[in-house]
């Protein structure tokens, strides 16, 4: 998870590399990851550019980076992807900025509806990704308010983190430019995800072994009994 420093300068990343940039297409490769993609020109460039930006409110991998290309969204929508499709399609990023004392980017989206807010909280267990409107009240959360910010209501005005960052952290990047960062930190974190999920899988295959063998040795225990009474 990014650290309050690296997030505040890839804040500063994704506001120079994506401001005026317009959403083509937003996918939910899984229940933590949103992937962004968007179309935009560089100032004096003669051609547009598509570029995409991934969010991730994964407690342990928590990140904003920029992909090479873009990720497959599940086959059926979650809910969070049906809400913020229809207010976010062909939305324009305004601006990506530090919102309030903590580790939360905000991206504010000019759209058809008015204007949004994705806000990226990268607070642990309790990370979370949200979608306010230009009033920041609170319309939808990508993960369970009950498993992060239970003090928080949908459709009621949003409130910031009360704790506040205590330090800032360090800053793994310090030597990556500000136009290299995104891709940076996407690679520092590429495999991690695929790692854990494939220790986990192993883990409840294991267990899963365990139990069979447990109940193969009663079966046989069993049997063997039979066979001597008889």
């Amino acid at each position: 998870m990014l650290s309050f420093v690296e997030l505040r300068r890839a804040a500063a990343a994704v506001d120079a590399r994506f401001a005026g940039f317009r959403i083509e297409r937003i996918a939910q490769p899984d229940p933590f990851q949103l992937v962004l993609t968007c179309y935009g020109r560089e100032p004096g460039a003669e051609r547009g550019v598509k570029r995409h930006l991934f969010v991730s409110c994964d407690p342990g991998f928590g990140r904003v980076s920029e992909l090479a290309a873009p990720i497959a969204s599940a086959d059926t929508p979650p809910p969070f992807l049906q809400f913020v499709r229809p207010r976010l399609d062909g939305a324009r990023l305004r601006s990506a900025r530090i919102a309030g004392r903590d580790r939360q980017l905000s991206l504010l989206f000019d759209a058809g509806e008015g204007s949004f807010e994705l806000l990226l909280s990268l607070l642990g267990k309790r990370s979370n990704t949200y979608l306010l409107d230009a009033g920041r009240v609170l319309l939808a959360a990508q993960r369970s308010l009950d498993k992060t910010r239970r003090t928080l209501r949908i459709g009621e005005p949003w409130e910031d983190p009360p704790e506040g960052v205590q330090r800032e952290g360090e800053d793994r990047f310090g030597a990556v430019p500000g136009d290299e960062l995104l891709a940076a930190i996407e690679a520092a974190y590429d495999g991690s995800e695929t790692d854990r999920d494939t220790d986990d899988l192993g883990r409840r295959i294991e267990k899963a072994l365990r139990k069979e063998r447990k109940v193969a040795e009663r079966r046989a225990s069993r049997i063997e009994a039979e066979l001597a009474e008889a």
